[in-house]
């Protein structure tokens, strides 16, 4: 027999010959990039790119919303008092009935699509009228529970049988049979005088959905889940990028002396006066901005300006008071507090002390935020 040919030695897991990938083409990815003006972001791609994530976002919003105002207090309701069986049967039937009133009231269409002629209202309760309907809704509110199931809430799990009194089970107000879904959400939409006793009772669950779209929960959540940028999630990605892009733009827009904009990044305006929570009605007015929002609202003025603010001039001796209270000492580390005090002096804005503090592991949020307080509070300690 004929000798085979030996084969070409392989080279870093591949084939030798055609497979391999020219030199000239490998990228290290190592060295960063180098950022042309041509791979900048552009305010139209930005404003295109919030659209979309913000598009992607609200549909699960819409989803969280319609678990923690409807189908986790009802499931509450029938584990706690039984049958059992009612759990499953909101999900197949029960729901369908919430849908649809939310449809036919308000227009509104989340990712789950009704049965119009379902004739079963298994697991439909009305659940706010129930015993612990206030007490429920005092936690199933919270922002820290947003679309959770009742099982992942201890005030929930903590409830008994006996505190959630029996209400109207498949039924509606006087007992009265539900129909339909279709004729239920008609029934509510319409204003004639022999309904209204249904869309006053209804009003209260309508109220309770849209609390999850006031511009204080909704920016404040929005923001929080998309600025990290989960990569379970792709669409997420760039968020951060494409918020910056748009305030920019936001910021030199704003030309007039009591509409001007202090803040240099997305980061500083969006943070509160205390820097410890997101500020709901400059997040609206930034996402109004790019038309994801209805309007603009009226900003409260800052209690000081989180950049750097300008060196005061020196005083002289004789404006200097007699005596000088000594600073309270500084429960925390020595050096954080000496780093802020060097970062204040040199001018650095307060989120940008933060953020150096941070990633030199000088200490915690809260430890952070209190150094930087301190400084603030005795710049000559």
């Amino acid at each position: 027999p004929k000798e085979q040919p030996k084969e070409q030695p392989k080279e870093d897991g591949k084939e030798g010959g055609s497979n391999t990938i020219p030199q000239e083409q490998v990228v290290d990815r190592k060295k960063p990039q180098e950022e042309t003006e041509g791979d900048k972001m552009t305010f139209e791609e930005a404003k295109a790119k919030l659209e979309g994530i913000m598009a992607e976002y609200i549909d699960a919003h819409k989803i969280n919303a319609f678990r923690s105002a409807f189908s986790e207090p009802c499931k509450t309701y029938w584990h706690k008092r039984g049958p059992h069986k009612q759990i499953d049967n909101y999900d197949i039937h029960g729901q369908n009935y919430h849908i649809s009133a939310l449809m036919s009231t308000i227009g509104l269409q989340i990712p789950i699509i009704p049965y119009l002629n379902d004739w079963c209202a298994g697991g439909f309760v009305m659940i706010w009228e129930s015993g612990a309907g206030e007490r429920m809704w005092k936690e199933f509110q919270k922002i820290e529970n947003f679309g959770k199931g009742y099982h992942s809430i201890r005030a929930i799990r903590s409830l008994t049988s006996n505190q959630i009194t029996k209400t109207n089970q498949w039924r509606f107000i006087n007992n009265a049979q539900l129909g339909t879904p279709r004729n239920f959400a008609n029934r509510l939409a319409n204003p004639a005088p022999s309904q209204h006793a249904w869309r006053k009772a209804w009003a209260k669950y309508l109220e309770r959905f849209c609390h999850f779209f006031t511009i204080e929960f909704f920016c404040k959540k929005a923001v929080s889940v998309l600025m990290q940028e989960d990569s379970d999630n792709p669409y997420m990605l760039g968020f951060r990028d494409a918020l910056e892009v748009v305030f920019q733009e936001y910021r030199s827009s704003k030309t007039a002396p009591e509409q001007k904009v202090t803040e240099t990044t997305f980061l500083e305006f969006i943070w509160d006066d205390e820097q410890l929570e997101f500020d709901a009605k400059r997040i609206n007015n930034l996402l109004c901005f790019v038309g994801i929002t209805k309007e603009e609202v009226p900003l409260s003025p800052r209690k000081r300006n989180p950049v750097a603010e300008e060196k005061q001039p020196e005083k002289s001796e004789e404006d200097m008071p007699a005596a000088v209270p000594a600073a309270p000492a500084f429960e925390g580390s020595t050096e954080l507090l000496k780093k802020v005090h060097e970062m204040l002096k040199g001018g650095k804005a307060q989120m940008a002390i933060f953020q150096e503090c941070r990633s030199a592991s000088l200490g915690g949020n809260k430890e952070i935020f209190a150094a930087i307080r301190h400084a603030r509070m005795h710049p000559d300690a």
